[in-house]
């Protein structure tokens, strides 16, 4: 059975969803991944109620819980079960010889997540490239403004004059920046390894146009000051963090400043409160093997 084939199985395997996509290096092969290597295929599930499609997949695919987990989602409210992020993540699932790690979150905090970056961990994975499985028209809209703040927001983090490929290396940077697991347990240059590995899908997605940017082959002029007067076309959760902080939105060594103080502050707490809140839905026994595998990876094992 091909790898599309067993991915969609393992989707249909699961109750409904309103949308399912696929992302990282197990679905995008990365640079400096070789044929042996076999990465998990991670997954994301857009539901309606996030608590009903445990309890039915509880039933369903019983292996997919550690024994802490299933007492987390029959016992916790709510407000627990969705943790921090607002999703719930599941690794270490072995199915038809794959092996899956896939979270599942809301549909109102997913597009909540994507269009206001109020909280950026799911934000961030929708920048770089994603495999449809399924989807709603509400869906790709909310992916489409993620991606097109994502861009805005590299080109003010880039210098005035770059290239394609430093632009969409700083795009993918965004969700990385101030993150714990960069030192530690990831490859350190995961990002140029997704830029090189996904060059050709990333340039079909962010082939936006402004009147600030001029581009000639893969040479990129920026118009910083043309760029500075559309700041109101930040996310909401950055733009009041502009706002409280009383940034001067005309000096672009300040935006700059203060884009990356903001993501770095939401990466770093975000990162850390997935890491606590998946000891309670995978127990240490499943979360020890995918940290390891992290490691291994950054230093060359």
């Amino acid at each position: 059975m091909e790898k599309e084939e067993i991915v969609k199985n393992f989707m249909q395997n699961r109750p409904d969803a309103l949308g399912v996509y696929g992302y990282g290096s197990g679905i995008f092969r990365q640079h400096g991944y070789s044929e042996k290597d076999d990465p998990q295929i991670d997954l994301i599930f857009i539901v309606d109620d996030l608590k009903e499609w445990h309890l039915q997949n509880m039933e369903l695919n019983k292996k997919d819980y550690s024994f802490t987990g299933k007492l987390h989602l029959t016992r916790s409210s709510i407000e627990k079960i969705k943790n921090y992020n607002k999703i719930t993540y599941f690794s270490q699932i072995y199915e038809n010889g794959l092996r899956f790690k896939y979270g599942v979150i809301e549909v109102e905090d997913f597009i909540d997540s994507l269009t206001t970056w109020n909280n950026f961990f799911v934000a961030g994975r929708f920048q770089k490239p994603v495999y449809e499985l399924k989807s709603n028209t509400s869906i790709k809209n909310s992916i489409d403004i993620n991606r097109r703040k994502a861009y805005y927001i590299a080109t003010l983090l880039s210098n005035n004059i770059t290239t394609e490929f430093e632009l969409l290396n700083v795009l993918c940077s965004l969700s990385y920046m101030g993150a714990l697991r960069m030192k530690v347990a990831e490859n350190p240059h995961k990002v140029e390894n997704i830029v090189i590995g996904s060059y050709d899908r990333l340039k079909n997605i962010y082939n936006y146009k402004d009147d600030y940017l001029t581009c000639d082959g893969d040479k990129v002029v920026i118009d910083h000051k043309k760029a500075l007067e559309k700041l109101w076309e930040l996310p909401e959760g950055m733009l009041l963090y502009f706002l409280r902080n009383n940034i001067d939105f005309k000096d672009i060594q300040n935006v700059r400043r203060a884009i990356k103080n903001y993501l770095i502050a939401h990466n770093r707490k975000e990162e850390l409160k997935e890491s606590f809140d998946g000891l309670r839905t995978n127990g240490i026994i499943r979360s020890t093997p995918y940290l390891l595998a992290k490691v291994k990876k950054r230093i060359g094992i």
